[in-house]
């Protein structure tokens, strides 16, 4: 499930666009795109929540297109997935090459596209249970205002982030510097609070 704080994300660009002292001020669309970026990284790299959906094999493919998601989440993409089993069996990551390399029966997966995979070793219409990282859906400038995709007591690591963004592009070295050593302070509080969440080592 993604994190939905109180805090929009609009509403934070525009607090924090009111109080920055910098000249010239990044544009709103700036600021979404270094938003979403964060909310990516940190949903692969530190939140790292992980589902598990079913597969159909159709002409060696399967296509993640179809997998449902849950509210605020965006679409399952092949750089989402972690491991791929037939039958409880783990098939081996493999590159593009090595599908073509390797025998027919061999269990492979690869990434074949965006939203698709190429396998080996499955039969037509066989079923496979596929295991991938929940990503917020990215913000877009046309897209309506979504909640941040935090808890609500880590907006501050976002506005952090945010503010050292818009210091570094206006060449304001001394307070990108303290934005940035904000926000990975608030960062490894925030590693912390999800290592604790999984029930691993604080």
């Amino acid at each position: 499930m993604i994190y939905r704080a109180v805090t929009g994300g609009r509403e934070l660009i525009a607090r924090i666009r009111e109080e920055l002292p910098i000249t010239p001020l990044p544009p709103e669309a700036s600021f979404i795109a270094w938003l979403s970026s964060l909310e990516s990284l940190l949903w692969g790299e530190v939140v790292r929540e992980r589902k598990v959906a079913s597969l159909t094999v159709v002409g060696g493919r399967c296509s993640l297109a179809a997998l449902p998601v849950g509210e605020g989440e965006g679409p399952v993409l092949a750089a989402d997935l972690t491991a791929v089993y037939k039958n409880g069996e783990e098939l081996r990551h493999a590159s593009p090459e090595d599908i073509l390399l390797f025998s027919p029966a061999s269990l492979l997966w690869t990434r074949s596209g965006v939203r698709e995979i190429a396998v080996g070793g499955a039969a037509e219409g066989e079923r496979l249970d596929c295991v991938y990282l929940v990503r917020p859906a990215a913000r877009t400038a046309e897209g309506e205002d979504a909640p941040l995709a935090l808890p609500e007591e880590f907006v501050e690591l976002a506005a952090a982030k945010l503010r050292g963004e818009a210091c570094r592009l206006a060449g304001e070295d001394a307070l990108c510097a303290k934005w940035f050593s904000d926000y990975n302070a608030k960062l490894e509080s925030f590693a912390a609070w999800c290592d604790r969440r999984r029930g691993g080592a604080a």
